[in-house]
């Protein structure tokens, strides 16, 4: 409502600076545009492929903002795709030296040391083990990260796929078995993954990528949680609606009302 109150007073290019001048201060360093999950409980459904299309031709769209693909599945097959393809195991290969490095579960961890920090530096209560633990790991005095560099927890795919626009970057799935997290750790980790994207100094969209399973695992929680709407991909099959979509959506709807789940559909 403000900034439109602020566009209807547009009248030269001099009042059109203080729109975007406005905006800025409106939105702060920078926005994070948008967050999409891709889901449903159905596999092949075209999660995935739909997501890597999307993605691309997004980015190729806004060329101003940085795109951020988050494969949260086990297999990684989105993470294969955007780093080199499927074609003579090319992407395949490139999933499995970036990994080591940088993927969805080192950034998932990254974000639940961030928000304990936080939450142990609003409390006011230490544990004495912290510095020694932190020292151990090779943390600035011993103390848990606060904020999460997401350059360092990314890669660019460009630089591993050149048929791939510029400012798509990617964190990995098909890193190996999942960590588990309670309900309110996972929404913590959620919390401060949108902290970080907010308070970067770029713009973010954001696209996550599934499992396909008859109930959600930890890590497409944690995407509903982070994101603002959830793309389900359908089959024009009466049975996969009715035995995966319908509980799908009954599970999110518990989700949402337990403050589970960000994402509208």
């Amino acid at each position: 409502k403000k900034l439109m109150a602020i566009f209807a007073r547009v009248r030269s290019s001099a009042s059109l600076f203080a729109v975007l001048f406005a905006c800025h201060a409106l939105h702060g360093k920078a926005i994070l545009s948008s967050s999409h999950v891709f889901s449903n409980h159905k596999g092949g459904c075209g999660k995935t492929t739909i997501l890597f299309h999307t993605a691309g031709e997004y980015a190729s769209r806004h060329k101003d903002e940085k795109i951020l693909v988050l494969d949260t599945t086990l297999r990684g097959d989105l993470s294969e795709l955007l780093l080199g393809g499927d074609k003579q195991a090319a992407g395949k290969q490139a999933v499995q030296a970036v990994t080591p490095f940088a993927s969805t579960t080192r950034l998932f961890m990254l974000a639940a040391a961030a928000s304990a920090a936080h939450a142990e530096h609003n409390s006011g209560v230490t544990n004495p083990l912290t510095a020694i633990v932190g020292a151990m790991f090779g943390t600035e005095g011993g103390r848990k990260p606060s904020e999460i560099d997401l350059e360092k927890s990314v890669v660019k795919c460009s630089s591993f796929n050149r048929k791939v626009p510029e400012n798509v970057y990617l964190c990995p799935g098909g890193s190996g078995p999942q960590t588990s997290y309670p309900k309110q750790q996972r929404v913590e980790v959620a919390e401060a993954l949108r902290k970080a994207l907010e308070e970067s100094k770029d713009t973010w969209k954001v696209f996550v990528d599934s499992d396909g399973d008859q109930g959600f695992s930890d890590y497409t929680k944690i995407a509903h949680a982070l994101c603002d709407c959830v793309v389900i991909p359908l089959k024009t099959n009466v049975n996969d609606f009715s035995n995966r979509c319908v509980p799908m959506l009954e599970e999110l709807y518990t989700m949402r009302v337990a403050g589970g789940a960000r994402a509208r559909i």
